[in-house]
């Protein structure tokens, strides 16, 4: 016997997709904003007034606080976004953090789009501040995990609020980190009535949006939803109608240009390699867990010499592709319809990359590639 789930869950599961996937979507004057509060299963109602954005919107936030590298299997502390060190932020009074979009006024309620690059970064909220909101089974996941992480996130962020965050490097590089961030300040004006709540839902003026709150908080429930907004809060049943199809939000592909030469004195031996986009070297790229490495092209400039890409899994090496230099000069191979591609599905047998060269007489060559590393 077929037997269809609830509503209210199927809406909520719909809403947590959106959450993780679904970039700022600006609700216009004169619409509606539904605030879903997962954890209760309800939801706020705003008229919104006025939705309003410095130029585009767009922020370039900068390093991760206090984490400008972040080193190859490490975690941050939680960290917030402050106004410091950031250019026409530096006014930005905020409380006593200086979040950025920080609010006292039950009228004013903020939107942000945030990224974490590069996007093999694994992050996890806390909203409000020390409260995990990343779940599986009613267990709170950490960024270390193998789910309920992102890369690119959509915060609503209610008054008298901060969203805290933890982030986690899987690869053996120290990337260099940076935050890329689009918002928008909404005034509102709430809805307390079910009745202009129902006739806005069927008009079709409603737009919902999810609040990172998967477990019940008490101090939301009782220093934003009782004292701010009267404890007037709707079902979310009441928005069935708008549960309509599923959206998702891409990252940005995380690519590397990488770098390496021989040593001029011997005939064999593996790249160190360097890039734009991690600090130091390294002699291999370790591929976390459920990710691909996508090679898509290499280049071998200088004297005669043979370089191998070889897959590197424990104490096992093997070789799946060579690119020969046979004459002093340049060879270049694209791979841009069929990428290279290597898989890691084990954390306890990583999985790495190297680059390593052969020439009959030692001398100075140089190896680039072009790969990135993505889940799909």
């Amino acid at each position: 016997m077929y037997c269809s789930r609830p509503v209210k869950v199927n809406f909520i599961l719909y809403l947590y997709i959106l959450f993780l996937g679904e970039s700022v979507i600006v609700v216009p004057p004169g619409k509606f904003l539904a605030l879903v509060y997962p954890a209760r299963a309800e939801f706020l109602l705003f008229k919104v007034k006025s939705a309003i954005k410095a130029g585009d919107g767009k922020i370039e936030y900068g390093p991760i606080p206090n984490y400008p590298v972040l080193n190859g299997g490490t975690t941050t502390d939680k960290w917030t976004l402050t106004a410091e060190g950031v250019a026409g932020l530096e006014n930005v009074r905020g409380n006593v953090d200086r979040y950025i979009f920080w609010s006292e006024r039950k009228d004013k309620i903020y939107e942000y789009d945030m990224e974490v690059k590069p996007t093999v970064l694994k992050n996890v909220p806390y909203y409000p501040s020390d409260s995990p909101e990343s779940f599986f089974q009613n267990v709170a996941l950490s960024p270390q995990d193998d789910l309920g992480t992102f890369s690119r996130i959509d915060i609503v962020q209610l008054p008298k609020c901060i969203t805290e965050f933890m982030t986690f490097n899987p690869t053996n590089l120290n990337l260099r980190t940076f935050i890329s961030i689009e918002y928008v300040e909404y005034n509102v004006e709430q809805v307390k009535d079910e009745d202009v709540a129902r006739s806005a839902i069927l008009s079709g003026a409603v737009i919902p949006k999810q609040l990172p709150l998967f477990a019940s908080d008490s101090y939301v429930d009782r220093e934003v939803i009782e004292r701010l907004y009267d404890g007037v809060m709707f079902d979310v049943s009441l928005l069935e109608s708008l549960y309509t199809k599923e959206s998702h939000l891409e990252s940005q592909p995380f690519l590397m240009n990488l770098y390496g030469a021989t040593d001029g004195s011997n005939t064999t031996g593996v790249f160190e390699l360097s890039s734009d986009i991690f600090d130091g070297t390294v002699n291999s790229i370790v591929i976390p867990k459920g990710y691909k490495a996508k090679i898509w092209k290499i280049e071998v400039d200088g004297e005669p010499c043979t370089v191998s890409i070889n897959v590197v899994k424990g104490t096992t090496s093997s070789t799946i592709k060579t690119v020969t230099l046979s004459s002093p000069g340049t060879v270049s191979k694209e791979y841009q319809t069929r990428p290279v591609v290597v898989e890691s599905q084990s954390s306890t047998t990583p999985t790495a990359i190297s680059l390593a060269w052969t020439q009959s007489v030692a001398a100075e060559s140089t190896v680039s590639m072009e790969i990135e590393i993505a889940k799909q």
